[in-house]
């Protein structure tokens, strides 16, 4: 660096800034990706792309800054606030969505940064568009959808300074795809409530009450009574992603989740056989628990144990009441059946949980609970405990609470409460003791959005 260059720099650093407020009278995007702005009494500043939006003619605003001569030199963080903005008219189009970023948050409320875009209108296609989705603006029960990236968007837009503002949302249309695959049904994972695949394609799950025979992780013994059946999975299954950075270049890493739409079908199963080996089994080790004299002794408390172990796995599927993994663990343990908190996960796990946000609250967990329908984590923290509601669907966002009631009361009016009333109804949150929710995007999104919500 030139001597006179350090001169310049460290006489900068003397001059004291000050907060200025100025209307603007025109403004352009130079090579160097710059805002180069003119004010109405003919002073100049420049200011960094990543304001744009805010820096449109007419706008009157205030950032902090240092003079010198005819120019204002905006702080590295200048505070830039807009106090009185044109208004600018809404553009009806299509806006097809990638990856969705971080969580921001700006005067204006929070929003998602959505980058990449492309804004089909009437007229014209525009790519490449920095488009910003203020959460607030939006009372949709879309929206949680949107957040997951990868779709269409129609509705209104408003264009400032090259970055996209959505105003208005009318609908939105996920990016889908569509497969057919067979796979033997001896290779699914039996879990509590839910038939598990894990495929090239995949995870798919299916909930028991679509599944027409009799099963449970409890069959261990009689496992083979799947074998040979072949199940055909016609599946629709909905784009979400990630993006890495390799070598200095963002990649784009889809990831393909089941929509609600998939459907499994078992017209290849004999489903009156699977259903007589189950009740024999059952009625076999009930009966061998009634006549212990008959028995070796060893082989009895095996079955006497497998046999509870059934009882139990039927009661806790039915249960719909949040229990602790602590109070699961003792009722097993009085069976004489060991089970560990991957052993429960596993038997109450469903794919349409984010795994890496789900091992993260696992982790951090000092308990856990679980009704048939969802997942609380109960995470300590400085200001308090927090409870982390999360339900096995990644467009329906996390919900926070903090210890304003007890686990048992905040279960139980849980249970009662609308989500959506949660979302909406002050009254009922300053109840529940609501924290806020975090709209699932990404998990390195959500997990940085977690943290901030801790510090609160």
């Amino acid at each position: 660096m030139k001597n006179q260059d350090i001169l310049k720099n460290i006489l900068n650093n003397f001059i004291q800034f000050s907060q200025f407020e100025k209307e603007i009278k025109s403004s352009y995007i130079d090579k160097k990706k710059f805002v180069m702005l003119t004010f109405t009494d003919g002073l100049k500043a420049r200011f960094s792309i990543q304001y744009s939006d805010k820096l449109l003619n007419g706008n009157k605003i205030q950032f902090k800054a240092r003079k010198n001569g005819k120019w204002l030199n905006p702080l590295k963080n200048p505070e830039l606030n807009v106090i009185k903005e044109v208004s600018a008219k809404p553009i009806d189009g299509t806006l097809t969505i990638n990856y969705a970023s971080k969580f921001k948050k700006d005067e204006k409320g929070e929003y998602v940064f959505l980058p990449r875009c492309a804004l089909e209108t009437q007229d014209k296609t525009q790519k490449n568009l920095m488009t910003k989705l203020y959460i607030h603006d939006h009372q949709t029960d879309e929206l949680d959808n949107i957040l997951l990236g990868y779709g269409k968007i129609t509705g209104q837009f408003v264009d400032k300074n090259g970055t996209l503002i959505v105003h208005s949302i009318q609908s939105f249309e996920p990016e889908l795809r569509e497969s057919t695959l067979s796979l033997d049904l001896i290779n699914t994972d039996f879990r509590l409530n839910s038939i598990s695949a894990n495929t090239d394609y995949g995870i798919f799950e299916i909930n028991a009450s679509k599944v027409p025979f009799d099963f449970s992780p409890g069959y261990s013994e009689i496992n083979h009574i799947y074998k040979g059946y072949t199940i055909t999975i016609h599946s629709v299954q909905r784009r979400t992603g990630k993006v890495e950075k390799v070598d200095g270049k963002w990649n784009d890493i889809p990831i393909w989740i089941q929509d609600d739409n998939t459907s499994w079908d078992f017209s290849n199963v004999d489903i009156n056989k699977i259903n007589k080996e189950v009740a024999s089994y059952r009625e076999k080790i009930e009966e061998n628990r009634r006549f212990i004299e008959e028995q070796n002794r060893k082989e009895f408390e095996r079955q006497k144990i497998e046999a509870d172990y059934l009882r139990l796995l039927d009661k806790v599927k039915k249960s719909t009441e949040f229990q602790s993994f602590s109070s699961l663990k003792q009722q097993f343990k009085d069976i004489g059946k060991e089970v560990t908190d991957k052993d429960l996960r596993d038997l109450f796990f469903h794919g349409g949980y984010d795994i890496t946000i789900f091992d993260h609250l696992r982790q951090m967990a000092t308990e856990t609970y679980v009704d048939n329908l969802s997942f609380v984590f109960k995470i300590p923290n400085e200001q308090g405990d927090k409870f982390v509601w999360e339900v096995p669907n990644r467009t329906l966002a996390t919900y926070i609470f903090n210890d304003t009631l007890d686990p048992h009361q905040l279960f139980a009016r849980l249970k009662e409460t609308r989500r959506m009333d949660i979302r909406n109804n002050k009254e009922i949150q300053g109840a529940l003791g609501f924290d806020g929710f975090i709209i699932h995007t990404t998990s390195e999104a959500w997990i940085d959005k977690f943290k901030k919500v801790l510090k609160y």
